[in-house]
């Protein structure tokens, strides 16, 4: 078996190797809310962040209250940032299906000392920070260098409708079917892998 790395798999390139069965996993990238300013200097996607990619300021806004999000207030609150973790649903880590695991989760963000905004609407992102309107109906603008967005991801598509139907032996796998955990990715891989 050969392996290429760092390698752009585009559909000329794919074409060029005429492979037998085509298998894609390539991912999904971050979803970008419509929020006024989300596009803004200042704005990082966590993947960014976790990776290392992109450094944030003293004190940061995470927005996104899933596991994802969670995760990544403890990785910068750990690092010694103030962050201020805020979502539009009524408690953090709703998305973590078991409450004992759930509830680990809860309790470390107290343990971090990682500020909670829940049920809010999100205004405009600006430079110094964002505008919102908080669960009690009243007008905030919180300051911070960055805002970190954890808000779920988008599947990659492009390169499997330019594929589809040109390859006998063709299958979809991970977060580029739809944004999931890595098992969901795992047994879809063992399944392409053993069909074809």
């Amino acid at each position: 078996m050969r392996v290429i790395l760092n390698k752009e798999a585009t559909p000329a390139a794919v074409k060029k190797f005429a492979p037998e069965s085509v298998i894609i996993a390539v991912g999904s990238s971050p979803f970008i809310p419509d929020i006024p300013g989300a596009k803004g200097e200042n704005v990082l996607n966590c993947r960014e962040v976790l990776s290392g990619e992109k450094q944030v300021g003293k004190k940061a806004i995470v927005i996104g209250g899933g596991y994802v999000g969670c995760e990544t207030s403890f990785f910068l609150a750990s690092k010694g940032v103030d962050v201020t973790l805020m979502f539009r649903s009524s408690e953090p880590a709703l998305d973590i299906r078991y409450r004992d695991y759930r509830k680990h989760y809860q309790d470390k963000l107290k343990e971090y000392n990682i500020k909670i905004m829940s049920q809010v609407k999100y205004g405009k992102i600006s430079k110094n920070g964002i505008s919102l309107t908080d669960k009690e109906g009243k007008e905030v603008f919180l300051e911070a260098d960055n805002i970190v967005l954890a808000t779920g991801a988008t599947p990659d598509k492009a390169l499997s409708k330019s594929l589809k139907g040109k390859y006998f032996d063709f299958a979809e796998i991970g977060d580029c079917v739809e944004p999931r955990r890595i098992r969901e990715a795992i047994d879809e891989g063992i399944w392409a892998a053993v069909v074809l």
